[in-house]
């Protein structure tokens, strides 16, 4: 994307000022915007020896900006509000976690598999190792199961080849293995669920979702936790997962 085509897409957007323009850019051209501030930022570490020739350019571009601004109806400026409100690297989340509703301070998160999700930092940390990335618990507890969610990506198979896969891997490990739906709550995909046992506060408990790339390939979630924790940390990954987006490959 051009600098020109980004430009011109921004300014339709918010010229539109209508709810419909400000969805639009919260579910589609915001990816784009990130790219695009991503490459801004490496231009400029890379051409310190130009600092003051950009300084002139972005103040320029400013203050024209800021006299667009000034023309823009309420719905136009809504519309920019919450085009910063996703470029925050930090905001506030309402999660619903055992029946209460709670505002959770949370971090934004933007895999190197292309991604971006919301977490909340206070409870969780994000492990990467360039191919899985795992949310794991600030503070580990002696005795306790598994808790984690980790986010990969498959690269070559669909969703559905995939669930017939884990699907038969779980039967093997887990006592209760429900068939695979599609679901489209918190998020569109093929959702599996398995148990082990049922009965013990610590059974195993192990959900998988299964995402469609848009490139012939899937994300897959994988949550693990146990049973006495399903209301608690089952909870906050299903609200996690709200806040997920796939940024596409360019």
């Amino acid at each position: 994307m051009t600098s020109q085509q980004f430009e011109k897409m921004v300014t339709e957007a918010l010229h539109k000022g209508t709810h419909k323009a400000a969805e639009e850019m919260q579910e589609k051209n915001w990816k784009c915007i990130l790219k695009k501030i991503e490459e801004t930022e490496k231009e400029r570490k890379a051409a310190k020896g130009l600092f003051r020739n950009r300084i002139v350019g972005i103040s320029a571009a400013a203050a024209v900006l800021v006299l667009a601004l000034g023309s823009f109806t309420q719905p136009g400026q809504a519309a920019l509000d919450k085009i910063r409100k996703y470029f925050a690297p930090e905001k506030i989340v309402e999660f619903e976690v055992e029946g209460d509703k709670e505002n959770i301070h949370s971090r934004l998160q933007q895999g190197e598999i292309g991604y971006v999700i919301y977490y909340d930092e206070e409870r969780y940390k994000i492990v990467e190792d360039g191919k899985v990335d795992r949310l794991v618990m600030k503070e580990s507890v002696e005795g306790l199961p598994e808790v984690y969610m980790e986010i990969s990506q498959d690269t070559d198979n669909s969703p559905e080849d995939l669930a017939e896969k884990l699907e038969a891997e779980l039967r093997g490990e887990f006592s209760r293995v429900d068939e695979a739906i599609e679901v489209t709550d918190p998020l569109k995909a093929i959702y599996i669920h398995a148990i082990d046992g049922g009965t013990r506060g610590d059974d195993p408990i192990v959900n998988y979702y299964l995402i469609d790339n848009t490139q012939g390939g899937t994300f897959i979630i994988k949550q693990k936790y146990f049973l006495e924790a399903a209301e608690g940390h089952g909870s906050r990954f299903y609200q996690m997962l709200k806040e997920f987006t796939i940024i596409p490959a360019e």
